[in-house]
This record gives structure tokens, C-alpha cells and sequence, in this order.
């Protein structure tokens, strides 16, 4: 802690954050809780992303804002005083407990798009230019698939000569999109959607490839974003928190 920092001012930001917290969840939830605990099982049951992923942290620091509220005072100084790093700590989470950090922060924006009669040539163009695995397919506004490098690598695999000869002419993305694999699938999210949520899918072992971000979370919406496995890890760096 900064020996500038006065212990009181400290405190009391702490208590503060910790409250906001709480009424955060009250107002998400539309009840009242006797305190940040009651409010804490309760979001947890209902999958709440922030909550769920900093539920051991959460429940330390009630703990400490227990120990703080309840304790023995000495000298009008309270039995603990939280660092300054775990005043910010609890005052970021209080905001995200608030407003969860939007997948809409972090996605891939203005993202290119395939059509169904591009060239084999122009798609493998399209995912060097922009370094990507998966890129979506449309016919105007309605969505048809998900292209990938995988499916275009298994397609390539069926129509090499025997004497090596590739025998690619006139193929269309079209073509490629039905030699695609059930497991290379694409799942939509809204631009509100939890970062949490979208990571997590994107994380398990039998989960999509890629999120795509549309206006109302389904293949009927706008596309607003792209999101890919591999975007995964950059987006938890920056949306994670931890104590010194």
C-alpha cells in the first residue's frame, strides 16, 4: 500500500464498491439481498459470467469487508484496511458485476465476407490477406456457412491427380463449404453478449470455431463481428483481473 494512502479514504472506497456490487445485483435481479454474499449465491446460481469467474475472489473479500464492517475498532482505526490494488480490484468488479465486459469490445470488426460463387482462388486470397481461419459466407444479406481452411484442405485432398495434378478450375467457395466437418460450426451472439460467455464456448472441447456477432444474436441478423478460437486468449488477457 502507498504510504501516502490514507487508511480511512481506503476503507472507505472499499465499502463503498462493495455495496455498489450489491446493488448492482439487486437491481439486475429485481430483489433485495441482506448483503454482498446472499446477492453473490444467488447470481451464481443464475450464471451470472462475472460472478461465476470471480466467485473465490468474491468471496474473500466479503469476507475482508466482514472482518472491516465488524470488527474491533482501535483508535477509530478498523481491525483491517484493504491494499489499494484490492480497492481498485473491487471497484473494477463492481462495475462489471454492473455492465459485464461486451463481447462488442473485443470482436473482430468490419469483418469480409465470402459469397457462395467466389473463386477458390479469391477465398484462399481473402484468408491470407487477413491471416484468418474462418471467414463467413453470404448471399447478400442471408447466411449460408462458415468457410474454413480446414474444409478447403480436406476438399484439396480429394482432387489432387494421381500423377500430383490440382484439379481446381471453376471451383466455388460453394464447393467448399459441403466438404466442411460438423465439428467446424459457427455459433451467433448478440453484441451485448457476456465476454465470458463467448469465450467459454469458444473454449470447450465440442464448441464452434468461430462466434459470429449479429444484430439480434441469430443468422437472420447483421453481422456486426467475428470472434475465433484463437482470438480467445487475447481477449481474456485484457478482460481479466487480478491482484498483485
Amino acid at each position: 500500500m502507498d504510504s501516502t494512502s490514507d487508511p480511512n479514504d481506503l476503507t472507505g472506497r472499499f465499502l463503498n464498491a462493495v455495496e455498489e456490487a450489491k446493488k448492482a445485483l439487486e437491481n439486475q435481479y429485481g430483489r433485495k439481498f441482506s448483503g454482498l454474499k446472499t446477492a453473490i449465491i444467488h447470481a451464481d446460481e443464475k450464471k451470472h459470467s462475472v460472478v461465476r469467474n470471480y466467485r473465490d475472489i468474491l468471496d474473500t473479500l466479503v469476507d475482508l469487508r466482514n472482518a472491516i464492517q465488524h470488527g474491533n475498532y482501535n483508535a477509530g482505526k478498523p481491525i483491517a484496511v484493504p491494499r489499494e490494488d484490492t480497492v481498485e480490484f473491487m471497484e473494477k468488479l463492481a462495475r462489471w458485476i454492473e455492465r459485464a465486459p461486451h463481447i462488442s469490445d473485443y470482436m473482430i470488426r468490419n469483418v469480409d465476407v465470402l459469397t457462395p460463387t467466389a473463386t477458390l482462388s479469391e477465398a484462399a486470397n481473402s484468408v491470407i490477406k487477413h491471416d484468418i481461419s474462418q471467414m463467413p459466407v453470404y448471399d447478400g444479406r442471408k447466411y449460408i456457412g462458415l468457410f474454413t481452411t480446414n474444409a478447403m484442405a480436406r476438399w484439396l485432398s480429394t482432387i489432387i491427380d494421381s500423377d500430383g495434378t490440382l484439379l481446381a478450375d471453376g471451383v466455388t467457395v460453394a464447393t467448399i463449404l459441403d466438404h466442411a466437418e460438423a465439428t467446424e460450426r459457427e455459433k451467433f451472439f448478440k453484441p451485448t453478449a457476456p465476454v465470458y460467455t463467448v469465450c467459454n464456448a469458444l473454449s470447450s472441447g465440442d464448441g464452434p470455431v468461430a462466434a459470429l456477432i449479429t444484430t439480434d444474436g441469430k443468422e437472420t441478423g447483421e453481422l456486426q463481428g467475428l470472434v475465433t478460437r484463437y482470438d480467445v486468449s487475447r481477449i481474456l488477457k485484457a478482460t481479466t483481473l487480478s491482484l498483485k
